[in-house]
């Protein structure tokens, strides 16, 4: 089962302005503004790469005006079948889930200014199964209607997960990004980028000095986590799980008569390591015990209220087939 969400990544640096194009050898600094096309892992991200280069974008503000407008994509018959021209939504950003002209048109000036200063481009794109987006009540085929809220917020969420852990000065950073629905799945684009430089700056293999665009692989994976975490708060099954599991701390009890069940749990007490700290199920210091605790647990969980623990792991087990889904069948 391949990944209900993949992240694709990368990024452009500008005409080298400002004191890159200081330091380098001028002549050796020729513009190079054509986007690489994304490796994609489906031949949704290829289609989605094609119309950004039929599009001849050449500096930073052209993509956020030109590729990102959300009226530059017109619908087509083998896309979404959403009833209107406009294929992609209003432009947003952590200021606001709307960015209107006058926004927009700052941000256009922010880009500007960071391509001068030579800064980096980030250029994201988030795609999704949309049959993961049905299944978890995001996205209704039959109308065609996304919870746009919800994949905004998990998008906010995702790239100031990325700045922080980039070290990015978040009132430094300019970003923005919009939902497109013209290819067969719904897929996000974001691009960011830094009024001030605060990327290492490093000497390549030719000698030239450069900026290092390339961001950590953590921060990629923290990237996505966030997203994928804040779809799942949406569902409310994590604060479900938060209410039932101390419902069942609280209302489990061992009577004094369970003489048996008492006996085990001394027994099991004795065989814990001395330190508490590996007192987990699953620490390697208690996986020998693991068969004595579930059957203690099990004894517990028959003698107090059934329905609350089935209804716990329904809810445990919806959780790890989410992320199964989003990661996919055999990762980790």
């Amino acid at each position: 089962m391949p990944p209900a969400i993949i992240l694709k990544t990368q990024f452009s640096t500008s005409k080298f302005k400002g004191y890159l194009k200081y330091i380098n050898d001028e002549k050796s600094n020729k513009a190079n503004h054509d986007k690489k096309k994304i490796q994609s892992l489906n031949q949704d991200i290829e289609n989605i790469n094609n119309e950004m280069s039929n599009l001849n974008l050449n500096s930073y503000s052209s993509y956020i005006i030109g590729y990102m407008k959300n009226n530059s994509i017109t619908k087509k018959d083998n896309q979404n079948k959403k009833k209107v021209i406009k294929r992609t939504t209003a432009p947003f950003n952590n200021n606001s889930y709307t960015l209107d002209n006058k926004e927009l048109n700052k941000l256009k000036d922010d880009f500007d200014t960071a391509e001068k200063q030579g800064c980096i481009n980030y250029q994201d794109i988030i795609t999704f199964d949309n049959d993961f987006l049905i299944k978890n009540h995001l996205y209704d085929a039959k109308t065609d209607e996304l919870n746009e809220d919800v994949i905004k917020k998990a998008t906010i969420k995702m790239i100031n997960r990325m700045i922080k852990d980039e070290n990015m000065n978040p009132y430094q950073t300019r970003w923005m990004a919009n939902i497109h629905y013209d290819t067969d799945n719904i897929h996000i684009h974001i691009s960011t980028t830094e009024l001030k430089n605060t990327r290492k700056i490093i000497t390549n293999g030719n000698g030239k000095v450069e900026i290092k665009g390339k961001r950590r692989k953590k921060t990629l994976e923290n990237m996505k986590s966030s997203f994928s975490n804040s779809l799942l708060d949406s569902t409310k099954y994590l604060e479900n799980i938060t209410q039932v599991r101390n419902d069942l701390y609280h209302n489990f009890k061992i009577r004094t008569d369970e003489l048996e069940t008492l006996q085990a749990i001394k027994n099991l007490k004795k065989q814990l390591p001395v330190s508490k700290k590996h007192w987990q199920y699953n620490n390697k210091e208690v996986k020998h015990l693991q068969p004595d605790i579930d059957k203690i647990t099990t004894s517990i969980v028959n003698r107090n209220n059934v329905h609350s623990y089935n209804q716990y792991m329904e809810s445990i087990g919806y959780v790890a087939n989410f992320y199964k889904e989003i990661y996919g069948e055999n990762s980790n």
